[in-house]
């Protein structure tokens, strides 16, 4: 069935509810919203400048991607780190790494692999130079590498959606991350 012409034109842009999803979820990824904060549409709506309808549609997406718990009349909030939940994306996330690269190996280019051990060398010195922010950015643009090379679109869109989990336990919890362990087997793949 073909769409029928809207009695009244739609009041909220697409880019208006990106754009409040975007600062929402910088904030949580960063932790400027804490984990378990309570996040009321009213508030946001208002530090925005924004209707609660943009508000609304960019809460629901957060909760789509489990980043933000909606509790009607009380405020949402902001999801806890579980570590179950974190060591789920973890899993995940190592198995689809796996399959990107698989996927990715045929077509890497010379320059691809000159890139991808340039960069284990420089992850590799800054897990021992206890470089978290370099470390974890180096470790982000070689998954996105692999991802774009192995050409599989739900593969791509899939990663995308672990992504905010990635950067939100990253950055919380940089700490309980084994730098080195990864960084060398980084360089044992670029080889």
């Amino acid at each position: 069935m073909p769409l029928q012409p809207l009695d009244r034109p739609l009041t909220v842009s697409s880019a208006l509810v990106d754009g409040v999803y975007e600062v929402l979820l910088d904030a949580i990824v960063s932790g400027e919203l804490a984990p378990g904060e309570v996040v009321k549409e009213s508030e946001v709506g208002t530090v925005l400048g924004v209707s609660r309808t943009p508000v609304r549609e960019a809460f629901r997406r957060l909760a789509e991607i489990d980043l933000l718990r909606i509790a009607v009349n009380r405020g949402s909030r902001v999801t806890e780190l579980d570590p179950v939940h974190l060591a789920e994306v973890a899993q995940v996330l190592a198995e689809l790494s796996g399959l990107a690269a698989r996927l990715a190996l045929p077509r890497l280019t010379d320059q691809d692999t000159a890139w991808i051990q340039d960069l284990s060398e420089h992850q590799l010195r800054a897990a021992l130079s206890d470089g978290a922010e370099e470390y974890r950015l180096y470790g982000i643009e070689f998954l996105d590498l692999l991802v774009d090379r192995a050409g599989n679109h739900v593969l791509a869109r899939t990663a995308a959606s672990l992504r905010p989990h990635v950067h939100r336990l990253l950055t919380l919890h940089n700490d309980r991350l084994p730098h080195l362990e990864l960084a060398e087997d980084l360089a044992g793949m670029a080889t």
